[in-house]
């Protein structure tokens, strides 16, 4: 039987010491301030659409040193709405942010969706349309391609409603 690395001689361990080095001196309220809308990007409510993130956004190590973004997220219609169904246009962001908190290009996302039939935009890899019923719950699972992990990235899911006429 072969024994187990020690976990501090393992890559992730070491990423994640020098990641803990450089947020050392971090007060959890300046990332806050600096970035006014972190709480509110954990969940968000329009007329009768939810989104709530049943996994928050994390990072894993790769075996390869680089890390790796996972999170999940559930898109729900009210069973109060007064339609029954709407048609959605969501957009998954994972912009990688500049040295000025400017967002940059964002990261290739493998996104797993269960509930609904989406429909992929031609023009951008990165938006889904689709139909949700009344009382219906839809499901997002993401994972980003490996990015640096001196990078901070942020996963940014965007819902709107589609304009028919």
């Amino acid at each position: 039987m072969n024994a187990a690395a020690p976990l501090d001689t393992l890559p992730a361990h070491r990423m994640l010491q020098s990641h803990a080095q450089r947020l050392r001196s971090v007060h959890l309220r300046d990332l806050f301030a600096g970035d006014p809308g972190r709480a509110a990007a954990m969940a968000a409510e329009a007329h009768d659409v939810h989104l709530d993130f049943s996994k928050q956004p994390h990072a894993i190590a790769t075996g390869d040193g680089q890390l790796k973004l996972r999170s999940s997220f559930n898109i729900t219609l009210d069973a109060k709405a007064e339609d029954a169904t709407v048609d959605l246009r969501l957009r998954i962001g994972c912009p990688v942010l500049e040295d000025e908190g400017q967002e940059g290009d964002d990261l290739g996302l493998a996104v797993k969706v269960t509930g609904v039939d989406v429909r992929v935009d031609p023009e951008d890899k990165h938006v889904y349309h689709f139909t949700l019923a009344k009382g219906a719950k839809v499901h997002f699972g993401i994972e980003s391609e490996p990015y640096d992990p001196a990078w901070t990235v942020r996963l940014r899911p965007e819902i709107d409603e589609e304009v028919t006429s």
